[in-house]
């Protein structure tokens, strides 16, 4: 197709997408799931031989959260979850989702003083943290009473042999979930509107931002990613870390027709393709930095349809999608929007650009200059966003939300082009310009460039002051 035969297309997929029912709560949705898909596996987290039916998941969902009750969490709570990758965290999520409370994810990777910042700019009242990572709340200092030892809820560390270690302390999340009713429903009703997670994003400079994210956020998300391609997915590889916003969005995708997300404990650029081939994973997110393993005979021997692709440069695609025999498809999106651009499946024309496509169902974009007016096609901008449920704004930043929340728009701090046609493409990073004998040089632009090497895998372009 060119782009005038696929207008049309792209109008009436966006309007079926749009007038597909949306659940209004993520109770009203998991509760659908569970009861639908009772006895299909809702996840499998394979490295562990851990494994969970829609039944047994939504039997310790809500054991978990009436457990939860019962220590003061309630509607709006919010607690703080540091975990690695394990079956604990979806649990969690899908717990604090019935309750309509907050989670507050928290990078396994913090120290000390990076969980504290966290724990207490989110007002968490609670922490849910994995054993393993315990040296981090001990070298907290000051701790108020609501992070002590006795009310930190512990999850317990996996043995080498797949048995689990005495708890360290504090409360056994195990014991919680024994100790629950596996017929709980809150006395309280949950909507759309609450706010379901305040999502911690790196920043360029201090501490990151909360993201305010309603449960509408991730219902919309889910549904659109589900809905954006012709294959619909049914087998989705989760093999980024579970407290990145990546993996609750991929598994509330798997989660949207009974289907099954498959996590990895962490990222292997070596053995993501295995993982799909072993599990018959339909559908992932791929970095692109996978396709620089080595080829091998056995690359198409696998069932993935379509995946995710994001910041890939255009020849890379075909090369990909003829080495393992998949259509990949270029999309654009941050914490603050979900997903806002996407090439679709039809535009095969489009494949091998760097264009990002055009907005998904639900979002409108829009290229505006430092004044914020609109620019003519084929001028560099900033993309501006706005839509259903994009994030309500940055947790307790009056400052960076007058900023970057404008009359309900999303200010991306991307700079864009688009073109005649109306597609998409990401220039750089509007802090990222480089300013060399009075030229503005994106470095985006030269990473590119230097990423082409056979020999780079990734490729970061710094500016020197001369």
């Amino acid at each position: 197709m060119d782009d005038d035969a696929i207008k049309p297309v792209l109008e009436g997929e966006r309007a079926r997408i749009e007038d597909i029912p949306v659940a209004p709560s993520l109770p009203a949705f998991l509760e659908g799931r569970f009861r639908d898909h009772a006895k299909e596996t809702a996840l499998c987290f394979f490295e562990d031989g851990d494994r969970m039916t829609y039944s047994k998941l939504a039997v310790r969902s809500r054991a978990l959260a009436q457990s939860l009750h019962r220590l003061g969490v309630g509607h709006g709570s919010r607690v703080a979850v540091m975990t690695g990758n394990r079956i604990e965290f979806p649990v969690t999520w899908c717990a604090l989702a019935l309750l309509g409370a907050v989670i507050v994810p928290v990078n396994a990777r913090y120290t000390p003083r990076e969980l504290a910042y966290v724990c207490t700019d989110s007002n968490a009242e609670r922490l849910v943290i994995d054993d393993a990572l315990v040296p981090a709340l001990a070298g907290w200092e000051d701790r108020p009473a609501a992070f002590s030892d006795d009310a930190v809820v512990h999850i317990a560390e996996r043995l080498e042999d797949g048995r689990r270690a005495p708890v360290r302390g504090g409360i056994d999340w195990d014991r919680l979930v024994a100790d629950g009713d596996a017929d709980w429903r809150p006395d309280w009703s949950v909507d759309g509107a609450d706010l379901m997670n305040i999502q911690y994003t790196s920043g360029t400079t201090g501490f990151p931002k909360g993201v305010m994210l309603t449960q509408r956020y991730w219902l919309i998300l889910s549904h659109v990613a589900f809905h954006m391609f012709r294959h619909k997915p049914k087998r989705v590889l989760v093999a980024q870390p579970y407290f990145y916003m990546d993996p609750q969005w991929l598994t509330l995708t798997a989660f949207y027709d009974g289907g099954t997300a498959y996590a990895a404990r962490r990222a292997s650029a070596s053995r993501f393709v295995g993982w799909c081939r072993d599990h018959g994973v339909d559908r992932c997110l791929m970095p692109e930095v996978v396709t620089k393993q080595p080829a091998r005979a056995d690359d198409r021997d696998n069932a993935i349809d379509t995946v995710w692709t994001f910041n890939w440069r255009g020849p890379n695609r075909a090369a990909t999608e003829a080495r393992f025999g998949i259509t990949a498809r270029e999309c654009f999106g941050m914490t603050e929007i979900g997903l806002a651009l996407y090439t679709p499946s039809e535009a095969t024309h489009r494949a091998g650009s760097q264009s990002c496509g055009v907005p998904v169902a639900f979002r409108e974009a829009t290229i505006r200059d430092d004044a914020g007016r609109p620019v003519p096609a084929g001028q560099v901008g900033e993309l501006w966003v706005r839509g259903d449920a994009v994030a309500r704004a940055y947790w307790n930043k009056p400052e960076a939300n007058a900023e970057t929340f404008v009359d309900g728009w999303f200010r991306t701090g991307d700079l864009f082009a688009q073109d005649a046609a109306g597609w998409f493409t990401i220039i750089g990073r509007k802090k990222d310009m480089i300013r060399r004998s009075s030229e503005n040089i994106a470095a985006r632009e030269v990473e590119a460039v230097i990423a082409e090497l056979d020999l780079v895998q990734e490729a970061a372009v710094l500016p020197v002051p001369d």
